[in-house]
């Protein structure tokens, strides 16, 4: 590995790490990640052993970082929370303007602060937005059905989780182009100053819904904690309550965006796919399931807490291990033709919204979210496509979560 170590991309190698174990990736270096990111982890699959070891300093350390890509792997990771915390130093700087609570906490603190929010995302909560994401989606549709065409991303799949959140938080609707412009900088920015800011702008709105719903509480999920309490009768403290705001607006953002993005790229361009839904609407429950699985975009990384063995590999205290779920999704040990996207699976347990005790506390609004968009394209727009001019030109951002900027749709303007 002498080229590694003469390379200023790459941090330098720890003695505990074996040679055959070290393969230099990250996907912001990797060629070709901004055409097709599947490809790459796809290579990676390939060539890279179960668990790894990444030299690369891309990942905003300064040391490298171990990855596991199988599917039995990343169970063990996410679920041992004992061995492999969630926990984040933030000494060493970053974007986030804030910690993300409960995620950044394990059992049995984390319990506390989880208990708090399943229920205001649990199934029969969620049953009550829907009729709200319904109307959201049309209102949406309402606007741009006439054009023919729009820039999904842009016209589409921002605009529904961002509304809904905002609706859900009982933040102002007349403030959301502005809301919107932050949202896509925090997450899309191309300097780490302009992230912050946009960050910084984000907290100062939530901090002021926080005193607003102090004085007045309404019927939102602000109100809700604000003047919530904790199993013991305590209150939830002003910094928790900032902290969890700030978890619900990260992850229930841009990764329904993302997730939205992908799902319809697919669907544009395999219109045979797109025609079994529009032919058959209750396929499209299966379909969520396995388009969050063929595509699985949120990768999270955990810190090993103390010095243990994973797969008979020695890990350090206070290295970072990344789960892959991508690649763990498409695992053939766990799945039938894994690279194929079937939307009759019999069996489709996956890892898109992360497992163990921080498994995604809003899984449940994601995947309502993309169902009914689906729902409401294929019933009002069920031509909609990719060109294959536009295909071609297609590209992912690297930075974050990789999701498409731009994502032009067509479709017959109704009679």
């Amino acid at each position: 590995m002498l080229e590694l170590e003469n390379d200023p991309k790459y941090c330098p190698i720890p003695d505990h790490v074996p040679e055959e174990l070290v393969y230099p990736f990250e996907q912001i270096f990797a060629k070709g990640f901004d055409v097709d990111p599947w490809a790459v982890f796809k290579q990676v699959k390939q060539e890279a052993p179960p668990v790894f070891y990444s030299p690369l300093s891309g990942n905003g350390l300064d040391r490298g970082m171990w990855y596991v890509t199988t599917s039995e792997l990343v169970r063990t990771v996410f679920q041992d929370y004992n061995r492999f915390t969630t926990s984040f130093d933030y000494s060493a700087g970053g974007d986030m303007a804030r910690r993300m609570l409960p995620l950044e906490l394990d059992p049995p603190d984390h319990n506390k602060y989880r208990s708090l929010l399943t229920p205001l995302f649990a199934p029969k909560a969620i049953d009550r937005l829907e009729k709200s994401i319904r109307e959201t989606c049309d209102a949406i549709l309402d606007g741009i059905i006439d054009r023919g065409e729009c820039d999904f991303p842009k016209d589409f799949a921002r605009t529904l989780p961002g509304t809904v959140f905002m609706q859900l938080m009982g933040l102002p609707m007349e403030r959301r182009e502005q809301f919107f412009e932050w949202e896509e900088t925090f997450f899309h920015g191309t300097t780490s100053e302009e992230r912050r800011a946009s960050g910084k702008a984000i907290e100062g709105v939530l901090a002021e819904l926080v005193e607003q719903r102090r004085a007045e509480p309404q019927d939102d999920l602000m109100s809700m904690l604000v003047h919530g309490k904790f199993a013991d009768g305590s209150p939830i403290p002003y910094d928790d309550v900032m902290d969890m705001c700030w978890l619900l607006y990260i992850a229930g953002l841009d990764t329904v965006h993302a997730g939205l993005g992908h799902s319809f790229r697919y669907l544009g361009e395999h219109t045979d796919r797109r025609d079994e839904l529009v032919a058959d609407p209750s396929l499209i429950p299966a379909a969520v399931e396995e388009l969050l699985r063929w595509h699985s975009w949120v990768n999270p990384a955990r810190t090993v807490r103390e010095d243990c063995e994973l797969n008979g590999i020695q890990l350090k205290k206070g290295e970072k291990i990344g789960t892959l779920a991508v690649i763990a999704d498409r695992d053939p040990g766990e799945y039938d033709h894994p690279d194929d996207v079937n939307f009759h699976r019999d069996r489709n347990i996956h890892w898109a919204f992360g497992g163990g005790p921080h498994r995604c506390v809003g899984s449940h609004l994601a995947r309502r979210e993309i169902g009914i968009a689906i729902e409401a394209w294929v019933n009002r727009i069920p031509d909609f496509h990719v060109t294959a001019e536009d295909s071609e030109k297609l590209r992912y951002a690297t930075l974050g979560m990789f999701s498409l900027p731009h994502l032009p749709l067509h479709w017959s303007v109704p009679s």
